[in-house]
């Protein structure tokens, strides 16, 4: 029998806008690409100021492990890489490399059972599985500096499909409440989630809190989702202090490990997790979520349409427990892609085995790196 071959290859995607934050600016989006060449694809791609990892250490933990790699996902053995005492220590160090190679083992089970890879999980974990999804929702990202520019962003946004929408918080509070209190009132019908991006001390957080909560009386507000990261510095006590005024608060950046999101739900101090698996780790470290009362969104950091597609089955996933939309609708600030995705308000599935995809890497902004068949 043949040996499943797998490739490396790297791409360098320009953003149409560059990527601005808080300690600078990117360009464009670098990652790695593997996959079988046929049905099977993942992702590993460190965001800079973001992740623990940069794109070149990552790159020399795949040549200079590429062989190992290979003989495990040849034998469909990639779950033993992870606890290699040689391997998982310094692993501990690269959450892209444990999610994008974690994904390989996973689409691995998948295809052998010819089973979507949501759909082959749900069958693992619930012992009802729910009817097989045909897309997940995603919600959009509005931040426009006027009022009038948001709204007119978010009544186009309306109109596309898109029922969630994500708003950037400026770090002025008494705009932020604007912001609020306008697009809620506006919008009675779209869902608004409000990310802070940790603008706030705890005695400016707890005044608008306590404001928001009498604008909820009136009925107005009752489509504010969540507040996310609303805190300067974040800790249990302060979260749970935010939650007793009854608006939802989010963790973004406070639940980036397994130990962070331990701590959060045994607490229970917030209402959401959103959980960024590129940032995060190994499937495994998020199976833990699955069977929690919390509510999860995941999030893309900017991936390919291979990545966004496997945080979709992800979704999918999480939202066996209870529907939400997810942070995924990101396609748009890349200038290529490795496969056509359409825009709009979801992630469409296909019923082939995996995720369904095939990533196009002969493409002259990809770079081939690593091909078992050659080494």
């Amino acid at each position: 029998m043949k040996q499943e071959s797998l490739v490396l290859a790297r791409y360098s995607i320009p953003f149409r806008t560059p990527f601005q934050y808080a300690k600078g600016t990117i360009e464009a989006r670098e990652g790695f690409i593997l996959g079988n060449g046929s049905d099977i694809w993942s992702e590993v791609a460190p965001l800079p100021g973001f992740s623990e990892e940069s794109i070149e250490d990552t790159s020399s933990f795949l040549k200079n492990n590429w062989n190992s790699i290979v003989q495990h996902f040849q034998k469909s053995t990639l779950g033993k890489f992870f606890v290699d005492d040689d391997k998982k220590a310094e692993l501990e160090h690269f959450p892209s490399l444990r999610f994008g190679l974690s994904m390989l083992d996973e689409q691995q089970k998948a295809v052998a059972a010819g089973l979507p890879l949501y759909f082959f999980w749900r069958n693992q974990w619930f012992s009802n599985p729910a009817e097989s999804k045909k897309y997940v929702y995603c919600n959009a990202l509005a931040h426009d500096e006027t009022i009038d520019e948001l709204t007119h962003s978010i009544h186009l946004l309306k109109e596309t499909g898109f029922r969630t929408v994500k708003i950037k918080l400026p770090a002025d509070a008494k705009h932020a409440y604007e912001i609020i209190t306008e697009t809620c009132t506006r919008f009675p019908d779209i869902i608004f989630r409000y990310d802070a991006n940790r603008a706030f001390s705890l005695p400016v957080a707890r005044e608008l809190f306590k404001k928001l909560q009498s604008f909820g009386t009136d009925q107005a507000g009752n489509n504010i989702q969540y507040i996310e990261e609303p805190l300067s510095a974040p800790d249990i006590q302060s979260f749970s202090e935010l939650r007793d005024y009854g608006i939802s608060v989010a963790a973004d950046e406070s639940a980036r490990t397994s130990a962070e999101v331990h701590s959060l739900t045994q607490s229970e101090s917030v209402d959401f997790l959103v959980i960024k698996p590129m940032l995060f780790g190994s499937f495994s470290e998020m199976e833990a979520l699955i069977q929690n009362n919390i509510s999860v969104t995941v999030s893309s950091v900017f991936e390919t349409a291979v990545g966004r597609t496997l945080l979709a089955h992800i979704a999918a996933l999480f939202n066996t427990n209870r529907e939400t939309d997810h942070g995924l609708a990101t396609g748009s600030f890349l200038v290529h892609d490795v496969t056509p995705s359409a825009p709009g308000p979801h992630i469409k599935f296909k019923s082939k085995p995996g995720i369904g995809i095939k990533a196009n890497i002969d493409q002259p902004w990809i770079i081939p790196e690593l091909d078992s068949n050659k080494t």
